[in-house]
């Protein structure tokens, strides 16, 4: 009897060994079609079929180049049309659940057709052109073609304005230079902490701009959107589109203060309304008729200019009083005040802080009646 169980437990491990081999082939196996599925997913056949499309392409990107020009034979007389064909890869975002999206959404690829617009802005030009490429490019990856229209944040075409200015000379109300300097750098560094002070600072720098932008008939709220986009894509927060430092320069080891704005800067001279509006045409020659490139740094040393005389104000008497001076005169204006004594009613209606028609009528009758 003692024998048996022996034997019996002997051939129940020899079991559990054989069951526990078994079941450690079969994990294996388990684990190794799991690879399989893996490295065969949907996920990872779209990418690989991304990447076949990005390639095929870039090996057609000549024969797109000469097919995209011959959308617009006369911008490429003139030396520009398509010069460049690339490719990105966009991997989505996960959107928030209650806008009725579930699941992940798969890559896609932007095509980029890089157009020399020469004097123009460019944007029917632009359209044309993905339009009539979008059949070709459809047939070259086998995909399906999405939105076919221009983007108007053009990182090719930036422009930039800098300043240096001595310290010594920035002074500004009673306030010395070294004074004026470290506090409009200081207003910089605010802007750039704090988005809800960067999103006041930027409107300052595009009331320049826009307003030139407007003069000159150009697409002001293109200029305007590309730069709140470039200034979050350059840097991955939104903050101030100017910069601010001090440095010292020799060889007089002088100190000055520095400013710069860089943005996209899609303008154009020629088409459009530049051709047929008077009132553009003649804004244009006030300005010298300037080329595109010419044109674009104008309008970002206005940008340049206007935030650096606003940053100065507040630094030193604040922003109000400025503001009041030019209130106080469209008001003197309103009341009827004659165009050579609007300054002076203006002035004296800011200094006793009662900016208001009645006290401007009120102050046109004392003068008038003093000068009697």
């Amino acid at each position: 009897m003692e024998s048996w169980r022996l034997t019996l437990r002997g051939r129940s491990l020899l079991a559990k060994f054989r069951c526990l081999r078994l079941q450690t082939v079969l994990e294996r196996h388990r684990k190794r079609q799991g690879a399989i599925r893996k490295f065969c997913s949907p996920t990872r056949r779209h990418t690989s079929f991304l990447s076949f499309c990005e390639q095929q392409l870039l090996a057609a990107k000549a024969r797109l180049v000469d097919l995209g020009n011959q959308f617009c034979p006369r911008m490429h007389q003139r030396g520009g049309g398509v010069v460049d064909i690339t490719v990105r890869k966009i991997t989505p975002r996960r959107i928030p659940s209650e806008v009725g999206v579930t699941g992940d959404r798969p890559s896609y690829l932007v095509v980029h057709v890089h157009v020399d617009v020469c004097e123009a802005m460019g944007a029917n030009v632009v359209n044309t052109v993905v339009e009539g490429l979008a059949p070709l490019i459809a047939e070259i990856t086998r995909g399906r073609i999405g939105l076919r229209i221009l983007s108007n944040l053009c990182e090719d075409r930036l422009a930039r304005a800098s300043f240096a200015i001595p310290v010594e000379k920035l002074g500004f109300k009673g306030v010395p230079g070294a004074i004026v300097a470290e506090k409009i750098v200081e207003a910089y560094h605010f802007a750039e902490d704090d988005p809800h002070r960067a999103t006041t600072s930027n409107k300052g720098i595009m009331n320049g701009i826009d307003a030139v932008a407007l003069a000159t008939g150009q697409d002001w709220r293109a200029i305007e959107a590309a730069a709140h986009a470039y200034g979050v894509q350059k840097r991955g927060f939104y903050g101030s589109f100017t910069r601010y430092w001090l440095e010292e320069r020799s060889p007089a080891r002088t100190r000055v203060l520095c400013g710069e704005l860089e943005l996209p800067m899609s303008v154009g001279t020629r088409g459009g309304v530049t051709g047929i509006h008077p009132m553009v045409q003649a804004n244009l020659r006030l300005l010298g008729n300037p080329d595109v490139k010419t044109l674009a740094m104008i309008l970002v040393s206005v940008g340049l200019v206007q935030n650096f005389g606003a940053l100065r104000a507040l630094s030193t008497e604040g922003i109000q009083r400025g503001h009041m001076s030019l209130h106080a005169r469209n008001v003197a204006i309103t009341a009827g005040v004659p165009a050579d004594l609007v300054l002076e009613i203006a002035g004296r209606m800011a200094e006793s802080n009662k900016v208001t028609v009645e006290e401007a009528r009120s102050l046109l009758g004392t003068l008038t009646r003093s000068r009697l």
